[in-house]
């Protein structure tokens, strides 16, 4: 069986698809008064700053977004959040000095990782 890189990048889009759909739906059951028409946009873009920190399990991106959702767009750059700057980095539980998504099983099913 051969496998095409068009299949691929369609089953990645899929799962990623699945994913903003699930952290749509978390968004609206924890966050209903900070939502916006461009909720997709909004999680498409946190999943994306996420996975450019080399966070890419999909527990780890819902913790991020929380965090953007309660400290604002640009948490993680923004002075008054400096708190937040290292550990973001770092494994979200322990902090470990390890990077995230270090783990086989972290990842996103078939997305390649990013690294900054």
């Amino acid at each position: 069986m051969v496998i095409r890189d068009a299949q691929i990048k369609a089953l990645e889009e899929c799962v990623l698809r699945a994913l903003e759909d699930r952290l749509m739906e978390h968004a609206r059951t924890y966050f209903p008064a900070r939502l916006h028409d461009g909720l997709r946009q909004a999680v498409a873009a946190a999943v994306r700053s996420a996975r450019g920190y080399g966070i890419d399990g999909q527990r780890e991106i819902c913790k991020y977004l929380n965090l953007l959702f309660l400290f604002g767009r640009h948490f993680d750059i923004d002075p008054d959040c400096s708190w937040a700057h290292f550990p973001v980095f770092r494994r979200w539980s322990g902090f470990t000095g390890k990077p995230c998504g270090t783990s086989p099983s972290e990842g996103l099913l078939g997305l390649p990782r990013r690294r900054p």
